[in-house]
């Protein structure tokens, strides 16, 4: 009768029926509907320390970005991402179908590299790691290491372009270097050697242009800039041209504009005009940092629970060359390293961390405050509570809650529980706060037996007559129905019923615990003795558990009780009351002796 359908397209289904050899048939239409195409535009991306790119989806109605790591937002087509490290995103498309469909974009955020770099080409790869070869020609002709010839180092090898052989005018093919971070200098300075010789045509001249960008490459601007004869180290020549050592000169490039900045990247370009061999070799990239350094720090919490431990790491800038961090309370307590790794506490409170980070130029000092807690968590009063009751626990100074024993809670995981234990019980919570932190807690409730209440034997009085009730078992009592007592509220009343009633009595004892009992009084028409010597008498209740009541005028009794078996098993005088609840269950012959007279009664124990 029931079945799955999972179909790839639109899908119309025939169901046919039979009962009592007749059939039947009817259809249900399943649609598809088409899952979006959605993807993001750039599926990849790389961005400088500091910077940002903007992601575009498309192919759905409605996006929700992950994770929301350095997003401006998590909604919507488009979004900023600028993320401190390299991270994917995902974005989830929704179409107006309601089906759903994700892309991912991998957006790396470039290193930097520190000052000086220093480069001669001398070994391999090349280019040198971080650096980027950008064919603009696209026709294979690019820079080159020369191993045979050097600046005036005498290296022996070089980068050089092959102009005398290339002939590929406007052409710009270029060297990049890695990314390199400025920030900490107060001057810096490129020097390079360069070897070129143009030849006897002026208008074969070949140009050497070096850029700046402080933005990953998305603008440029030249800071040298010489070409033909401005350029040349040695004179016209038609001839490949190849250095001597003295056919080498140093150029020098003031590059103070760009200290502070973060992330900057330098290209040596070539020009190409079929002109003649362009060398380049012994770049310098330097600075000089005249300022002591900024202390900060970071570390991976500022809060943590008693054992926890963090992570700190060293962010001052101005090139610190020393290091001192203290940690009071902490394992270890201080630390000489750049990066102390993994700091521990045991104890609650708050404690000061201070890094001093030095140079040649001065000290300074920075520090973060580091909280080590636990919850101060309560489980309330201890309390009591009589058998068969409850009483409602509550714990109070944590975000959650587990309680131990759970067998007579209403819940063990609330923060206010029913508790409904049947003897004596502690009861331990474990709160844990907000930061994952936990302390616990006891709570004991005491269980108090209920009173043993006792409202009297069951008695028969005459009518008109009267009888003295006797509770026993608390500390204060209460009767009910109270119209025929002499009060309400004491042990023993006198109760003057006009006609057989059952009072029942509530026992507290000094814990507040309750219990009743009831006594039935039984009325009676009591004429005169005749009435009993036709009569005989009166034994009530009948059967019973064993307690008996005897009514009749005579004043002296004689009582003997027989078994089954012939046995006397009781003999007493002058009783009204007759309490046989100690023999075994069963039939007994009581035989009453009264005026003369033996009256023998059967009765049954039960």
């Amino acid at each position: 009768a029931t079945v799955t359908a999972s179909p790839t397209v639109t899908t119309t289904y025939t169901v046919t029926g039979t009962a009592s050899g007749c059939s039947g048939t009817n259809t249900i239409t399943i649609t598809v509907n088409a899952v979006p195409l959605v993807s993001i535009t750039p599926p990849s991306a790389t961005i400088c320390p500091s910077g940002s790119v903007v992601l575009t989806a498309s192919g759905a109605s409605t996006y929700v970005w992950s994770p929301s790591t350095g997003l401006s937002a998590t909604t919507g087509a488009s979004v900023t991402a600028s993320p401190v490290s390299s991270i994917t995103y995902t974005v989830t498309g929704t179409a107006g179908n309601g089906c759903t469909a994700s892309a991912s974009s991998a957006v790396t955020v470039g290193t930097t590299s520190p000052l000086p770099i220093v480069e001669g080409f001398q070994n391999l790869p090349f280019l040198p790691a971080g650096w980027t070869m950008v064919d603009n020609g696209n026709d294979g002709n690019i820079w080159q290491r020369n191993t045979s010839v050097g600046g005036f180092s005498s290296t022996g090898s070089c980068a050089w372009y092959n102009n005398n052989a290339i002939n590929a005018p406007n052409t710009r093919d270029e060297m990049h270097t890695m990314t390199l971070d400025f920030s900490p200098y107060t001057t810096a300075q490129m020097t390079f050697d360069v070897a070129y010789c143009r030849r006897t045509n002026a208008a074969l001249s070949d140009t050497l242009v070096v850029y700046v960008s402080t933005n990953c490459g998305q603008s440029w601007t030249q800071v040298y800039s010489k070409g033909g004869t401005t350029l040349a180290t040695a004179p016209n020549q038609n001839a490949s041209f190849t250095p001597t050592t003295t056919q080498w000169r140093t150029e020098t490039v003031n590059l103070n504009a760009y200290v502070g900045q973060s992330a900057v990247i330098f290209k040596f370009q070539n020009r190409n005009h079929n002109g003649n061999n362009l060398y380049l070799d012994n770049i310098n990239i330097s600075g000089v940092n005249t300022n002591p350094p900024a202390s900060s720090f970071s570390m991976s919490s500022n809060t943590i629970c008693p054992g926890g431990c963090i992570t700190f790491l060293d962010n001052s800038t101005n090139l610190p060359t020393a290091w001192t961090w203290t940690f009071p309370g902490g394992t270890p307590s201080s630390s000489l390293s750049q990066n102390p790794g993994n700091v521990c506490w045991g104890a609650t409170g708050t404690y000061t961390v201070t890094l001093q980070a030095c140079n040649a130029n001065g000290c300074s000092t920075s520090s973060q405050t580091v909280n080590v807690t636990m919850p101060t968590v309560s489980a309330g009063s201890n309390s009591s509570i009589c058998a068969g009751g409850n009483t409602a626990l509550n714990a109070t100074g944590a975000s959650s809650y587990v309680w131990t024993p759970s067998g007579s809670l209403s819940c063990f995981t609330c923060a206010s529980p029913v508790a409904s234990p049947t003897v004596a019980t502690t009861y331990t919570v474990i709160g844990t706060d907000a930061n994952g932190c936990t302390n616990s807690a006891t709570v004991t409730v005491t269980v108090n037996p209920l009173p043993p209440a006792f409202a009297g034997v069951d008695d028969t009085i005459c009518t008109g007559g009267n009888i003295t009730l006797n509770a026993t078992g608390g500390a204060s009592y209460v009767w009910t129905p109270s119209g025929s007592l002499s009060c309400s509220t004491c042990a023993s009343p006198v109760a003057t019923p006009a006609a057989t009633t059952t009072y029942t009595v509530t026992v507290t004892d000094a814990n507040g615990c309750t219990a009743a009992d009831a006594v039935t009084i039984t009325v009676l028409l009591c004429t005169g003795a005749e009435e009993w010597t036709a009569s005989g008498p009166l034994i009530y209740p009948n059967p019973s558990d064993g307690r008996f009541r005897i009514a009749i005028a005579a004043q002296e009794l004689h009582i003997e009780v027989y078994n089954v078996l012939g046995e006397k098993v009781y003999n007493g005088m002058d009783v009204r009351s007759l309490d046989l609840s100690a023999l075994p269950k069963g039939p007994y012959a009581i035989h009453i002796h009264a005026g003369g007279q033996v009256f023998v009664r059967k009765v049954i124990i039960q």
